[in-house]
């Protein structure tokens, strides 16, 4: 019967269902995921817009979120508080779970996949009760951050993204160790793994004496290679694991040494240039490793008058006898051996010897810009310079007539003379938060530098007055930007990367004339007698170029060793030499007679 005709009955009220309020946590998604894919498209000057877009703009969701769910979305108090904090309670105790390197993917990937995932289940369970819904919604988060406990963070690509595999997969260092079962010694007498030279070694101009070679510009001058890479590539003479590292070769007759790691600990390598077998092994107890780039030495040994020269990442520096190596004197680049916190990317110069001086820059607080240490005995001679950090080597040059070490540093360019460390002049050109990283190229008087994050590059003309010096703007360029990409130099135009595209600029003005060539942040040599570019991609594959200011020409490519590849190829021999903190490998590019 109807209410009317039953005025003493009450009616029954029935209970709306419960809306989610769910076009706010849509639309604070939608601006996530712009902001996080829509900065790398647009190919900024600066790369770290996009980095810094991939930190923030998840936390800001994350934020917004939190105010929307409790705030504005209609769950109760107690819904409201329990989901928050079980998703809070879920997600921090991943990172106890997670394997140690997980940190940064558990800021930078996690959080934006929970939001995803979490979002995307409320839109499509939209027809489902509302307890079906939120138990969904706490599995959903739950899934998740278990998903990010099955891996394991391997470092990042020079553009910034991020590597990770399964992380009970052994690592390449891990394999590598396996194969190795015997530790090298640690002490004065290195292992020996075949028979050594006992006379001392004496190189020629064919050898590869330095890092990028002996005038320190990636030029290589000897005899013509072979061009003829199509359709046959450059036979593989030998391939081989080795222990990470970011450093390059040096080639001394039918040896050739590098820097690498293994496990606890960081070893000096020379190997048979023929076959790749290793000769002798000397060993510190030294690990360095960071989670972008991974474990490793960073520096490149340095041969001179019979002798090794080398730089370990937590600041060793070692002379050895380059044909037994056997340890002639050991120091700290820091001087002093006193203790100072690392860099972050650990030391990365590679030494230089200017008559009886060993020369190197550690640029780290506590601890000057540069250091010089006796040839002969390692005992300090010289600090010198500014500069809280820098990632370069010194580098010795003739400008105006005055021979003196260059040092790069983040307060800008410094000229020092190589006796006693006096600072002759400074550009300042300061990059407190960058990392300088690219070697300077010196044309006459003029020095061309240059720093990535959209610092880009500039070119500084030198002139002295008496005992006076000045130093004067020429011009500053966008044009190339590169990160730890040196440049070679031919014709009055150099070639290089900007940001992770190969590029050409001229050096009159800083002026782009093309860009093409996406061979990821690699490295590049000039083969100045051909007047060919070869590029070692970071994806290991060899490329060779035209050298052309007008445009890109590719010429061949074939791919040489597999991994994350930063450091720099060299040629000497009638072969080529590359390497990665994988393997390395070397290949006959002799011409034919």
């Amino acid at each position: 019967m109807s209410d009317i005709a039953n005025p003493g009955v009450k009616p029954i009220a029935v209970k709306e269902p419960f809306q989610l309020r769910l076009w706010p946590a849509v639309v604070i998604t939608v601006l996530m995921l712009a902001a996080l894919y829509i900065p790398p498209l647009l190919q900024f000057d600066n790369p770290l817009i996009a980095f810094m877009a991939q930190f923030y703009a998840p936390m800001a969701a994350t934020l917004a979120l939190g105010i929307w769910w409790l705030f504005f979305s209609r769950v109760s108090w107690l819904e409201g508080f329990g989901v928050l904090g079980f998703a809070i309670a879920v997600y921090v105790g991943t990172f106890f779970v997670a394997d140690s390197s997980m940190a940064m993917p558990l800021l930078l990937s996690a959080l934006p996949r929970l939001i995803l995932v979490g979002v995307s289940w409320l839109i499509m369970s939209m027809i489902l009760p509302w307890p079906t819904r939120r138990i969904g919604l706490l599995i959903a988060i739950l899934c998740t951050c278990a998903y990010f406990t099955l891996f394991r963070f391997e470092g990042v690509t020079g553009e910034f993204a991020s590597k990770m595999s399964f992380r009970w997969e052994k690592t390449a260092e891990q394999k590598y160790l396996a194969s190795r079962p015997v530790p090298a010694k640690t002490d004065d007498a290195p292992k020996v793994t075949s028979e050594a030279e006992k006379p001392a070694l004496t190189a020629t101009d064919d050898d590869w004496i330095a890092f990028r070679g002996k005038d320190g510009n990636s030029v290589y001058s000897g005899p013509p290679i072979s061009e003829k890479w199509s359709p046959d590539p450059p036979k593989q003479i030998w391939k081989r694991p080795v222990g990470p590292g970011w450093g390059s070769f040096i080639i001394v007759g039918n040896l050739f040494f590098t820097q690498e790691q293994r496990g606890e600990q960081e070893i000096v390598t020379a190997y048979a240039v023929e076959t790749g077998e290793p000769v002798w092994e000397f060993a510190e107890n030294a690990r360095f490793e960071e989670a972008i780039a991974g474990a490793g030495p960073r520096s490149t040994p340095l041969f001179h008058d019979g002798k090794l020269f080398t730089v370990g990442a937590k600041g060793s520096l070692n002379c050895l006898d380059a044909a037994t190596g056997k340890k002639i004197w050991n120091a700290s680049i820091v001087g002093g051996g006193k203790e100072v916190e690392l860099p972050q990317w650990g030391y990365s110069c590679s030494p230089i010897i200017v008559g009886d001086a060993v020369i190197t820059m550690p640029g780290k607080p506590n601890s000057a810009a540069v250091t010089a240490f006796d040839v002969n005995t390692g005992k300090p001679l010289w600090t010198a310079a500014d500069g809280e950090h820098s990632y370069t080597s010194a580098q010795v040059a003739t400008i105006c007539g005055v021979r003196q070490v260059l040092a790069f540093t983040s307060a800008g360019l410094m000229g020092i003379t190589p006796d006693n460390g006096n600072v002759l002049w400074t550009h300042k050109w300061p990059a407190s938060g960058y990392a300088r990283c690219v070697q300077p190229y010196v044309e006459g008087d003029t020095v061309v530098i240059s720093t990535y994050f959209g610092m880009g590059a500039r070119k500084v003309q030198l002139t002295k007055t008496g005992d006076a010096w000045e130093d004067k703007l020429v011009w500053e360029s966008k044009g190339i930007k590169p990160y730890y990409n040196d440049m070679v130099v031919s014709g009055g135009h150099a070639y290089g990367f900007d940001n992770n595209i190969f590029c050409c600029i001229d050096l009159a003005t800083g002026e782009r004339n093309w860009k093409g060539g996406r061979y990821g942040c690699g490295q590049v040599l000039l083969l100045e007698k051909q007047q060919k570019l070869l590029v070692l991609s970071e994806q290991g594959d060899v490329v060779l170029l035209e050298v052309n200011p007008d445009k890109n020409v590719e010429l061949a490519k074939f791919p040489a060793i597999h991994g994350k590849t930063w450091n720099h190829p060299v040629v000497a021999h009638g072969k080529l030499f590359v390497r990665n903190g994988e393997e390395m490998a070397c290949f006959d590019v002799k011409a034919a007679e």
